[in-house]
């Protein structure tokens, strides 16, 4: 499940408020700064649809395979 975790560094600068998505079981990382918790859970959005444009534009028969250690994999494996 996904859970919206939200942090103040109290710094009260454009960067203070952290605003990411936390799924233990995945690894895909995504955050939004902003100066305000608003800010940042909209630039958080922001780069969440990003992200889903992205993943549905992926051409799943021409990208390189990649193993643990960074080592790109012949013939995807």
């Amino acid at each position: 499940m996904l859970k919206l975790q939200i942090h103040n560094d109290g710094k009260e600068k454009w960067q203070s408020y952290d605003a990411r998505l936390d799924e233990s079981k995945s690894n895909i990382y995504l955050n939004g700064y902003g100066q305000n918790k608003e800010e940042a859970v909209s630039e958080l959005k922001t780069r969440v649809e990003d992200k889903i444009k992205e993943l549905q534009n992926i051409d799943w028969n021409n990208f390189d395979w990649i193993a643990w250690d960074g080592e790109v994999l012949p013939n995807g494996g």
